[in-house]
């Protein structure tokens, strides 16, 4: 079970919401202390503001890198945050492949409670080949609360 949402800020770029695309990831360039991995308990993508996660297929998650099978991508979008997903490098990006073109308005990340770990700067991107990316949303030297879900709109 996920906690309520605690509102972040909103940086949009160009497109926003209304873009739909079939591929939408988190591409994090920075984390708040070791800058050699990042880890999420959870990503959910959004229709509407604090409308329902439309990403829980774990089998459409993938990653730049992942620990092992107990730390893969799908742990983000399995809607239990007990789980994680952990980097095993910097940069590092974390997505979810729709079956079809996919708007999302809101995506929420839900954070672990090991400091170091925390994403502080990074971009949600869109692409319907997953291969050639257009950012939607900025976020740079961010502060996430610890064990908390926070949702940012597009």
């Amino acid at each position: 079970m996920i906690p309520g949402i605690v509102a972040g800020q909103s940086t949009p770029q160009s497109g926003g919401g209304a873009r739909e695309a079939l591929y939408w990831r988190l591409n994090i360039t920075s984390t708040h202390g070791d800058r050699s991995s990042t880890e999420l308990r959870e990503l959910q993508f959004r229709g509407a503001v604090g409308g329902a996660n439309m990403a829980t297929d774990t089998a459409r998650a993938a990653a730049s890198s992942e620990y092992s099978a107990e730390y893969g991508a799908g742990k983000a979008f399995d809607n239990n945050a007990g789980t994680i997903w952990l980097s095993t490098s910097m940069p590092a990006w974390i997505r979810y492949s729709f079956a079809a073109p996919t708007s999302v308005v809101e995506y929420a990340l839900f954070t672990t409670n090991g400091t170091p770990y925390l994403p502080d700067t990074w971009t949600l991107e869109c692409s319907d080949d997953a291969a050639v990316w257009e950012v939607v949303h900025a976020v740079a030297d961010a502060v996430l609360p610890l064990d908390a879900l926070t949702a940012f709109t597009v």
